[in-house]
C-alpha cells in the first residue's frame, strides 16, 4: 500500500509535493498536522531525505508532541529521533546549545522565565541604586522583551535623555547577568538564533 493512500486528494497533493516551498491554507480540524506528518514520511521513504535534514516547527508543545508520536509510527523511532520537530523556542534552544560558544554561552545554557527575569532586574535596580517605585522590574522586563522582539539591542536606542540612558544601562547589566549565568530569556532564543543565521 502506498504511504499516501490514507490521505484525501488535497492532503495527498500537499504531502507528495517535494520541489520547492508549498503554502497550505486550511481551517482547524482539516488534517494539517496529518498532512505535514505524511509529507515528512514521504520525503524519508520515497525521496531519500535524511531525517536530520528535516525541520518541522510548530507553535505549541502539544502539536509538536502529536507530530513526533505520529512520525514515530510512520518512519520508526530511530528515524523520528533524528528529526528536528518542536516549537520555535525549543528549536532555537537546540540550535543555540549546538552553537553556544558563538553567543557567549556553554552548551548547558538555561532559559530564564518571567520570574527569573524579574529577580535579575531587581538585583540590577538595587546595584544601580535606582528608585524601586519608578523602575519596576516587570515594566522594564516588558520593555526589554518588546525591544528584543523588534531585533533591537541597547546600542540601537537613542540616549538623548537621562531616563533612556538609565534604561540602556539596566538592559546592558541585565544581558551581562544572563551571560554570566549561562542563561537566555525567551526573546533571546529567537533573537540569538536569528543572529547566528545572519552571521
Amino acid at each position: 500500500m502506498n504511504l499516501l493512500d490514507e490521505l484525501n486528494d488535497r492532503q495527498r497533493e500537499a504531502a507528495s509535493h517535494v520541489d520547492g516551498p508549498l503554502l497550505v491554507f486550511a481551517a482547524a480540524g482539516t488534517g494539517k498536522t496529518k498532512t505535514l506528518t505524511y509529507r515528512i514520511a514521504n520525503l524519508i521513504a520515497n525521496h531519500g531525505v535524511e531525517p536530520d535534514q528535516i525541520l518541522a516547527v510548530t507553535f505549541t508543545n502539544k502539536a509538536a508532541n502529536e507530530m513526533k508520536q505520529r512520525l514515530a509510527k510512520l518512519v520508526g523511532e530511530k528515524n523520528a529521533k533524528r528529526l528536528w520537530v518542536g516549537t520555535f523556542h525549543a528549536t532555537c534552544l537546540k540550535i543555540l546549545r549546538a552553537h553556544a560558544s558563538e553567543i557567549g554561552r556553554r552548551k548547558d545554557l538555561v532559559v530564564y522565565d518571567d520570574h527569573d527575569q524579574e529577580v535579575v532586574l531587581k538585583q540590577v535596580i538595587a546595584e544601580l541604586k535606582l528608585d524601586k517605585k519608578r523602575w519596576s522590574p516587570s515594566t522594564i522586563a516588558e520593555r526589554i522583551q518588546q525591544c528584543k522582539q523588534k531585533a533591537l539591542s541597547p546600542d540601537d536606542l537613542p540616549q538623548g535623555d537621562a531616563e533612556e540612558t538609565t534604561f540602556v544601562k539596566v538592559w546592558e547589566r541585565y544581558d551581562n547577568w544572563l551571560i554570566g549565568a549561562n542563561a537566555c530569556d525567551f526573546e533571546d532564543l529567537i533573537l540569538c538564533a536569528m543572529r547566528l543565521a545572519e552571521a
